[in-house]
C-alpha cells in the first residue's frame, strides 16, 4: 500500500471524469480517496485505515549501526518503525536507515522514518523505505510518524508533516482510521505499448 501512490491514482481517475470519490483496491485492502480541491492545487485525501501496533504501541529498542535506537512500530498494511530524533537533518539516513530496515528483528524488512517534533501539530520526517532506500516522501510513513507522535503524547491531530518532497496533513484519533491529505502533481505523461 502506498498512500502517496493512491493519491496520484485518485487524481488520474478524477481528471478522466470518474468523479471525486473513489474506493481503490490494494493488497492492504480497500482505500477510500476523495478530491478536496482542484485549484489552485489538486489536493487529495485518502483514508489509509486503522493502524495496527505489532508491539502494542510501546517503544522498543534495537542495536544497529553501532548505536541503540528506540523506535515505535506501526503497520498500515505495510511495516514501519518511527525513530524520534532531535534533528532530522543531522541523521545519516542512508547508513542508519539501511541498518535498521534490514535488521534481523524485521525478517521481511521495514520502512524506517526519522521524526523530529517541530511543535504540537508539526513534524519533520525523513524516510528510508525498504527495498528502495532514501525517498523524498512516504505517505504511509508520514501517517505512521504522526501516529507515533500522538501515541507518545508529543503531538495532537491534525498534524502537518514536512518531508523532503513537500508537506502533508495527517489526522488520526485513537481507535479510528487515519487520513492522509496533500497535493497530487502531474509530473509527466507516457504511453506504454505492451
Amino acid at each position: 500500500m502506498c498512500g502517496n501512490g493512491v493519491r496520484c491514482v485518485a487524481r488520474y481517475l478524477a481528471e478522466r471524469g470518474a468523479g471525486d470519490r473513489f474506493t481503490i483496491e490494494t493488497p492492504a485492502g480497500p482505500i477510500a480517496a476523495e478530491i478536496l480541491s482542484r485549484a489552485p492545487e489538486f489536493v487529495v485525501r485518502v483514508d489509509v485505515g486503522a493502524p495496527v501496533f505489532p508491539h502494542g504501541g510501546e517503544p522498543e529498542t534495537v542495536e544497529a549501526a553501532g548505536e541503540t535506537w528506540t523506535y515505535h512500530s506501526v503497520s498500515l498494511g505495510n511495516p514501519h518503525i518511527v525513530v524520534f530524533v532531535d534533528d532530522v537533518a543531522a541523521i545519516d539516513v542512508a547508513r542508519i536507515g539501511a541498518a535498521l530496515a534490514t535488521h534481523a528483528r524485521f525478517p521481511g524488512g521495514t520502512n524506517v522514518h526519522f521524526m523530529q517534533s517541530l511543535g504540537r501539530g508539526d513534524l519533520a520526517v525523513r524516510h528510508y523505505e525498504r527495498g528502495v532506500g532514501i525517498t523524498q516522501a512516504c505517505g504511509t510513513g508520514a501517517v505512521a510518524s504522526a501516529i507515533a507522535a500522538i501515541l507518545a503524547g508529543t503531538a495532537q491531530s491534525p498534524l502537518t508533516v514536512r518531508v523532503p518532497g513537500g508537506t502533508l496533513t495527517v489526522a488520526w484519533t485513537r481507535g479510528a482510521s487515519a487520513t492522509l491529505s496533500g497535493p497530487a502533481e502531474t509530473v509527466f505523461e507516457r504511453t506504454i505499448e505492451l
